[in-house]
């Protein structure tokens, strides 16, 4: 990593992503994080669901030192911000664009556990080494402080402190509610959700554009591609959303669970049509298409 106080380190081998800073000078940054609070049940983790102006009002301090003490650091698409297994070595402060924090197992597996935007905080933890990747969904720039810089701002500023340690505490909660959130509902109730907290986190009433894939998306809601696609389809066939083009939304109305499983029903129920019309003009499923159709969810 590159930049004022931040030394620079070599990259991971065994992750392709290569850091692409387009530019770093010193500046006085502007930036928030939005509001962090417990979630709802059934609410994702990972989109906090608030703008910038919100969390500025909830941590106050840190807005505030990051306004005195940050430098500005610009990243391309899909570049890489900080690795896993580097230096921890600052602490930074999304200003625009969003970043994708995710964990990657040695077979290449990735979970996306959060899509930090305009406002959040990334790499708040005591931690010496990141524990994870951080990437540039789109263009974006951050804010960043040298860690030395903000550990010696805590041992002294208390109401600092204080907040510090209270959005690392949400931060915490939000994990611990993406676990259950992906355990114990339908992949159609995860996709609306998720486009509901992106929404609220827009100052829109119109379509909003998802600057992540649907490769992300689904990295994120423990989900197959495919499976995304289909459930932007039944929230888009029954209503809940408009679809400009694959990257556009706009929320129609409220989802709940009755409401899902009569989609899923549905979807089942016409799946069921096709295996059994005998004037359909199809021929027979084989024996693995006829399970995948008993397993929807």
């Amino acid at each position: 990593m590159t930049g004022s106080g931040v030394p620079k380190s070599k990259p991971s081998s065994h992750l392709h992503a290569s850091r692409h800073v387009l530019a770093e000078d010193l500046g006085s940054g502007t930036a928030a994080h939005p509001h962090l609070e417990i979630p709802e049940r059934g609410q994702c983790s990972g989109a906090t669901g608030h703008t910038k102006r919100e969390i500025d009002a909830d941590y106050p301090c840190l807005k505030s030192f990051f306004e005195e003490h940050s430098f500005t650091q610009r990243f391309q698409p899909d570049s890489t911000i900080l690795l896993h297994g580097e230096p921890a070595d600052a602490i930074f402060r999304v200003s625009s664009g969003t970043v994708r924090c995710c964990t990657i197992d040695p077979d290449g597996t990735r979970q996306i556990f959060a899509f930090a935007r305009d406002g959040e905080f990334v790499g708040l933890s005591d931690v010496e080494q990141w524990h994870y990747t951080a990437e540039a969904v789109d263009f974006v720039i951050l804010k960043a402080v040298p860690r030395i810089t903000i550990e010696q701002a805590l041992a002294v500023n208390i109401p600092l402190r204080q907040e510090y340690r209270r959005y690392l505490a949400a931060l915490l909660q939000q994990r611990e509610h993406l676990l259950l959130f992906l355990t114990h509902s339908r992949a159609t109730q995860r996709l609306f959700q998720f486009l509901c907290e992106f929404a609220s986190s827009r100052q829109t009433s119109g379509y909003v554009s998802l600057p992540m894939s649907r490769r992300d998306i689904a990295d994120h809601l423990g989900l197959s591609v495919e499976t995304v696609s289909r459930s932007f389809s039944d929230l888009k066939n029954h209503s809940y959303i408009d679809l400009a083009n694959t990257g556009k939304f706009m929320i129609r109305k409220g989802l709940n669970g009755s409401e899902i499983s009569g989609m899923v029903t549905s979807r089942k129920s016409a799946a069921a049509g096709l295996l059994a019309s005998p004037t359909n003009g199809l021929a027979p499923l084989p024996v693995w298409a006829s399970s995948a159709v008993e397993k929807m969810n």
